[in-house]
């Protein structure tokens, strides 16, 4: 995994890397700043197809990572509806806000679990599910419950 790549210039660099080791096969994985851009400010969805263009038959999944589970659901959408080929992958954190002033986390207030978000992204596709900053294993459980779920309705 090439994770938490803020910008499409280091994924590039990433896939020259890929590119010499052809069988290997990789997860790029992007840290978002809202629900639309990746930490550089360009659109998720338009670095997703570049990458793709670049590389599709060396990448399991392009995704999002380390951000708050509330914008995984447009980002990964974005590149669902600009290219639903891409295999999607998130890690993501768990639903509380980290407080820069006090530089603690604190409780979300939200009525959405984490668990919530798990159904949406399995609903949408994503083909690799995890967890990144403050989740635990009772949310990795938890994870697994709703795939489990998913997999019974879903056949």
């Amino acid at each position: 995994i090439f994770g938490t790549i803020p910008a499409l210039k280091e994924a590039e660099a990433f896939i020259q890397v890929l590119k010499q080791h052809p069988g290997v096969k990789a997860i790029l994985s992007f840290s978002a700043q809202n629900n639309e851009t990746i930490c550089h400010g360009e659109k998720l969805s338009d670095v997703a197809q570049r990458c793709w263009e670049l590389a599709a038959d060396q990448i399991l999944a392009i995704g999002i990572n380390c951000q708050h589970p509330r914008f995984s659901v447009p980002l990964l959408r974005s590149i669902r509806e600009a290219n639903p080929d891409i295999p999607l992958f998130v890690k993501s954190n768990t639903t509380e806000i980290f407080n820069t002033a006090t530089k603690e986390w604190e409780e979300a207030d939200s009525e959405r679990s984490l668990q919530d978000y798990c159904r949406d992204w399995l609903e949408m596709g994503v083909k690799y599910i995890g967890g990144c900053c403050r989740t635990t294993v009772d949310d990795i459980s938890s994870f697994r419950e709703e795939i489990r779920k998913f997999k019974l309705k879903t056949g």
